[in-house]
Order: structure tokens, then C-alpha cells, then sequence
């Protein structure tokens, strides 16, 4: 490929048909920072509409749950990493819950929301601003959904759950939250990506930093808006 010659669709459909011999790494990583870019600047620019997107009922309820459930997992007062915070609601969560709460918000137009909390600059790729097994639980939702996932290689998805898996203690609790599907898209509405994954390969993504899946949960035929169904959640315990 020509240097400086990126074409996102052409890489979009090498992802999807899993042909993607011909791309250098150093190519791939190009188009996962190209692909995270658009994505940021989609939810910088319609930050505030989001926000109010998420505030469904039966969709706070859901995230209400899978919250109490992983906080059940969390020894009193253990130290939990969100990932991708979005507007906040899982830190005061796990705050009012005495947990000692750190977060990773890469939009700036989110960031904003979160000056009472403690952020540190990061990516779901890069924690280096955290050390080696600091946190008793990392909680993602919503987050590595918008990482292609490059199979066979440390980028992208499987970057985000080496980095995870890092930072977690060991007999720590990892929770993931992700469209559930196969293949890989750009919304036209927004131009934010997103990466489908099945049950399967979340399993598998785990199993490659040993991070033994606890629990899956499936949302199908919730009330729910059309673009908050078919979603899965998977709890994973790092081992000792």
C-alpha cells in the first residue's frame, strides 16, 4: 500500500472478510488511530445529545444491574478503573458505593462533565499512567466496541484487553458491554465505528491475557431504543 494512501471503506472490508494479510502493522495501527479519531470527534461534537440518548429508563436499568452486580465481586473499599466514563453515572456509582474510583475519558466534550473525579489522560490502549496490577476491578461499557478487533495482532481490541489485564490485580474483575454480531461498520448518522463481537470471541479475547470468563449476560428483548438491543456482557476474573 502507497504511504499516506489510507482508505478507510477498503480497510472496513478487509477487516470483515478477515483479509487482512497485505496491511503492514504499522499500516493497522494507522487505521485504528484513524478509526478511534473519527469516533471522538463524533461524540465531542454531539456530546450533549448523547447524554440524553443514554437516559432511557430501561436502559439505566439495565446498566443499574450490571453496576450492583459487578460491584458484588469488589472487596469493601477496593480500587475500580471506568473505562471510556462517558458522562460519569458508573463513577458515582461506585463512589456512593466507598470504592476508591479512578477513570479514563478520552473525549474532551465528556472530560468536561468529570473534573469532581479523578481522570487521568488515556486511551483504552494506553493505561500507562497506571501501574502494573493497581486496580481490584476495571469496568468498560461501551468502550471496545469502538476498537477494530485486528486478530493476530497487539492492536486495537486485543491492545485494550492487554492493557485491562495489566492494570488488574490478580483474582481481579474485568466487565465488558458490547454490540453483539459479527463485522465491523461505520454509522452513517454519527460517523462513529463500531466492532460487533459474539460470545465466542469475547471469550477468547479474554482466555489470550488469562482472563477466565464468570459471567455472560445477553440483551435481546428488552424495551429497549433499536440501537440498545443485541447487546452482550461478560464479566472476567483475572487469575492468580
Amino acid at each position: 500500500m502507497p504511504k499516506n494512501n489510507f482508505n478507510i471503506q477498503a480497510f472496513l472490508d478487509d477487516l470483515n472478510a478477515g483479509n487482512l494479510s497485505h496491511h503492514t502493522k504499522n499500516d493497522l495501527q494507522i487505521y485504528t488511530e484513524k478509526l478511534t479519531a473519527l469516533t471522538l470527534k463524533s461524540y465531542d461534537n454531539f456530546a450533549e445529545n448523547y447524554l440524553k440518548t443514554v437516559s432511557h429508563e430501561d436502559l439505566l436499568l439495565i446498566k443499574q444491574k450490571d453496576k450492583e452486580a459487578f460491584a458484588e465481586n469488589i472487596p469493601a473499599g477496593g480500587k475500580i478503573l471506568v473505562l471510556a466514563a462517558g458522562c460519569g453515572s458508573e463513577i458515582s456509582f461506585f463512589k456512593k458505593a466507598d470504592f476508591d474510583v479512578s477513570a479514563i475519558e478520552p473525549s474532551e466534550a465528556f472530560a468536561v462533565h468529570l473534573k469532581d473525579h479523578k481522570i487521568c489522560k488515556g486511551t483504552l490502549t494506553d493505561l500507562s499512567a497506571y501501574k502494573d496490577a493497581t486496580f481490584d476491578g476495571v469496568f468498560c461499557y461501551a468502550g471496545i466496541l469502538h476498537l477494530p478487533d485486528i486478530q493476530g495482532h497487539s492492536i486495537g481490541t486485543a491492545q485494550a484487553f492487554a492493557e485491562a489485564s495489566r492494570v488488574l490485580k490478580a483474582g481481579g474483575y474485568l466487565f465488558q458491554h458490547v454490540r453483539e454480531g459479527t463485522g465491523a461498520y461505520i454509522q452513517k448518522e454519527t460517523g462513529r465505528f463500531f466492532q460487533m463481537y459474539s460470545e465466542e470471541r469475547l471469550k477468547e479475547l479474554g482466555k489470550e491475557q488469562k482472563l477466565k470468563t464468570i459471567n455472560v449476560s445477553h440483551i435481546h428483548k428488552a424495551p429497549l431504543p433499536e440501537s440498545f438491543k443485541e447487546w452482550i456482557s461478560m464479566t472476567y476474573q483475572k487469575e492468580s
